[in-house]
């Protein structure tokens, strides 16, 4: 097994999504991008599991986030919730 992760090639590179990178406090560097429009947007689907065993806090954690402040959360952070 790789000792630095099952998604990290030997040479120590590796894909991530800009967010990544944003949190990643400079133990990332981007040594190169995809061309705009050679991809379509990313989602993030957000749901409820039906077998939660805390219906109500998972309940709570959706309403949060599609919640202004959620919204505000994320958009800091770089992604931009639908509508």
């Amino acid at each position: 097994m790789n000792q630095r992760g099952p998604s990290t090639p030997p040479d120590g590179g590796g894909i991530v999504y800009s967010t990544d990178v944003k949190v990643a406090d400079g133990r990332v560097r981007i040594v190169s991008e995809a061309p705009k429009g050679s991809y379509g947007p990313v989602r993030y689907p957000l749901a409820k599991i039906a077998s939660s065993r805390n219906p109500n806090a998972a309940q709570q954690f959706v309403t949060f986030v599609l919640s202004a402040e959620g919204r505000e959360i994320l958009a800091k952070n770089g992604f931009t919730p639908v509508k």
